[in-house]
């Protein structure tokens, strides 16, 4: 290997799905155990303050992906979830500046069809500049075909030579018919070892054991869990079954939008059930914890972690009750904030609460290893503020969905954010004040309102919206 790519630093992200921001123990959360996020913590930066862009899988990713907001990319909702392959991507980036660029996990930029290969490395994989792939199945997606006896993927290959694949499939199908969540939120049946979340990571795990290092590598992770419908292994859940849980945030839904009281269960507000899906969360990131903690472990083991930038967050957040919510598709905290933290050679140690969005980690990247910057991007390298250089990054984060049924777009500061609903009522609310975003404050500060719907348009035009 040449002088210049052994000065290259490699790169591990790991990506969770439907994680919400306050749910990490590195927090100081008692409600949940993360020791294996906590000690890479104690070495790097956390950031308290990142957000997506929307609320949901694909357009986040895409988002982060390509460095552009969801409505350039003409990916805004789940729906129309495909990645242009004429956008020259991070990944691409990578790979095209001397990187082996792998995957491991499910990557949702095209998400409708995915993973349309039993052996996980689609040809269109290859296009987003990935150079190596074992693109894994969501185990909702696949849970009709799993009951047939059908493999799609990867994972449900795996299920099926060890005898599990229709009972799973029978499981899940079962929990589609509780939507998911409420009745639906018990153990795995899996035994631990084939559960998805481990088979993940002991693909990812063979790839740092026998990853090339001729040239510098970037390995995204990309997990399926938290998301619902919370089934950890037995043996991590009854470690929460009594668990104490932080409060249920209740709201007044005479003050939200009509689409959100559509979506909300308010009379399940005191109920056992939303405790026990809660319990259920947390075992599932437990469970994620020790996965990672296997990560960890190899690339220690293989002399690795002195030459590897270590990225750890989630795609979007997770509702678990609040304001009657479940799932995501809203902007309130829970659903646009995001865990992010980073650890690697010459990244200090500490905590920024500085608003960063999780496509500005795509620029980041770029600039940490030194690789040459990208055009045209709306998203903004934070790396003075990870190197601790600087205390703030960006003024205001921005968040929208458009989906054929409802549209959103929300923007916070630091201390309010306003939440525009198409042909429903508008939101604004004091996030210093009220934290909890129960108290619409729309009618009392209509000035504050009128100066975050301009910083939307132009976060949204930015005088480059015909590029």
């Amino acid at each position: 290997m040449d002088t210049e790519n052994e000065n290259k630093k490699n790169i591990l992200l790991i990506m969770t799905d439907q994680h919400r921001h306050d749910y990490v123990g590195y927090l100081g959360n008692k409600w949940v155990d993360t020791p294996n996020l906590d000690r890479l913590a104690r070495k790097g930066m956390v950031f308290t303050h990142c957000c997506t862009t929307s609320a949901v899988c694909a357009p986040t990713r895409i988002s982060l992906a390509t460095g552009l907001l969801p409505t350039r990319t003409g990916t805004t909702s789940n729906e129309r979830g495909f990645m242009p392959i004429s956008i020259h991507n991070h990944y691409k980036h990578f790979r095209d500046n001397g990187y082996r660029v792998e995957l491991v996990g499910h990557h949702d930029l095209a998400k409708p069809g995915a993973p349309a290969s039993i052996y996980g490395n689609r040809p269109l994989n290859f296009s987003y500049g990935f150079t190596r792939t074992l693109e894994v199945e969501g185990g909702m997606a696949c849970s009709k075909d799993a009951e047939d006896g059908i493999a799609t993927g990867p994972w449900s290959a795996f299920l099926k030579h060890h005898g599990y694949l229709e009972k799973y499939g029978r499981d899940y199908q079962e929990r589609k018919k509780k939507d998911w969540i409420i009745g639906a939120s018990h153990d795995s049946i899996l035994p631990t070892h084939l559960h998805q979340d481990h088979f993940i990571t002991s693909e990812a795990v063979k790839r740092i054991e026998n990853i090339e290092t001729d040239y510098p590598w970037y390995l995204f992770v990309t997990y399926q869990g938290p998301h619902d419908p919370f089934d950890p292994p037995k043996e991590i859940a009854e470690k929460y079954r009594n668990r104490e849980m932080p409060p249920i945030i209740k709201s007044d839904h005479s003050q939200k939008a009509k689409r959100v009281n559509t979506r909300s269960k308010p009379f399940q507000a005191d109920s056992e059930e939303i405790l026990h899906t809660r319990r259920q969360y947390c075992a599932s990131i437990e469970f994620l914890d020790m996965q990672i903690g296997r990560m960890l472990d190899a690339l220690k083991k293989r002399g690795l972690m002195d030459n590897t930038i270590i990225v750890f967050t989630g795609d979007h957040g997770e509702m678990l009750g609040d304001h009657g919510l479940y799932q995501k598709f809203v902007a309130y905290e829970a659903a646009m904030r995001v865990p992010l933290l980073i650890a690697g050679p010459g990244i200090p140690s500490g905590k920024s609460d500085a608003l960063v969005e999780l496509m500005d980690l795509n620029p980041t990247l770029v600039e940490y290893t030194g690789l040459p910057d990208q055009p045209n991007l709306d998203a903004r390298s934070f790396y003075p503020v990870l190197m601790g250089l600087e205390e703030e990054h960006r003024q205001n984060c921005i968040n929208f969905e458009d989906r054929i049924y409802y549209s959103y777009y929300a923007i916070r500061d630091k201390k309010y954010k306003y939440i525009i609903t198409v042909n429903d009522m508008d939101e604004l609310y004091d996030l210093e004040e009220d934290p909890d975003e129960t108290k619409n404050i729309i009618d009392e500060r209509p000035e504050v309102a009128r100066r975050l719907y301009n910083e939307i348009y132009e976060r949204v035009t930015e005088g480059q919206w015909n590029r």
